[in-house]
Formats: structure tokens, C-alpha cells, sequence
């Protein structure tokens, strides 16, 4: 994994994203590790956080797509638990809005 940033600076960025998402400063979160991922765009832990945070920015499209990169990134038979919790809430908070809408539309 070449990157233009040490490992120590990483693990320090990640560790402010998530310190601001957790706080719900998802905004803030989420340029923090956007630039990450401009800095370090192979290591699979930016796409990881860049996932959840998405998740509980309630941006669930969004945090599929970063699953789908950090899944890219994943050595091979490293433990997916984690990653495939996320994606199955993005999932059903898409189906949540789907059916909500169709709701909607039946509705009238």
C-alpha cells in the first residue's frame, strides 16, 4: 500500500473523523477523510470510516458506493463482518425511503 502520507498521520486523521462524526459533525467528518482519501486512496480504513460516517450522515447511496471501494481495497481474507453490517443498514434505509415513497404515491 504506497501512500504520500506515513501511516502515524493516517491513523491521527482517521482518529479526528471520527472523533467529529461522533459528535455528529458529520460535515466536517467527512472532509477530513475525503482528503484523506485523496492522500491515501489505496488504504481500505479510509473507505471504511468514510462508509459508516456516510451511514449516520443518513447519505446511504453514498455509503454504498465506499463499501464497494473498501471491499476493493480488502486484503484477501480479511474479516468483512463490520463492512457488511454497514452496507446491510445503507440497504434497508434505501428500501425504508423506496416504500415510503411508493407509500406516498398511493396514498393521493
Amino acid at each position: 500500500m504506497a501512500t504520500g502520507i506515513d501511516q502515524g498521520k493516517i491513523d491521527w486523521l482517521l482518529t479526528q473523523a471520527y472523533t467529529k462524526m461522533r459528535h455528529r459533525q458529520y460535515k466536517s467528518s467527512l472532509a477530513l477523510l475525503e482528503g484523506l482519501r485523496v492522500l491515501a486512496p489505496d488504504h481500505p480504513e479510509v473507505y471504511r470510516m468514510l462508509s459508516y460516517t456516510l451511514l449516520q450522515a443518513d447519505q446511504p447511496e453514498e455509503c454504498l458506493q465506499m463499501v464497494d471501494k473498501y471491499l476493493q481495497y480488502l486484503p484477501s481474507g480479511a474479516d468483512d463482518e463490520e463492512i457488511r453490517w454497514i452496507e446491510a443498514r445503507a440497504r434497508l434505509r434505501l428500501d425504508k425511503t423506496a416504500n415510503g415513497a411508493q407509500q406516498g404515491e398511493t396514498s393521493d
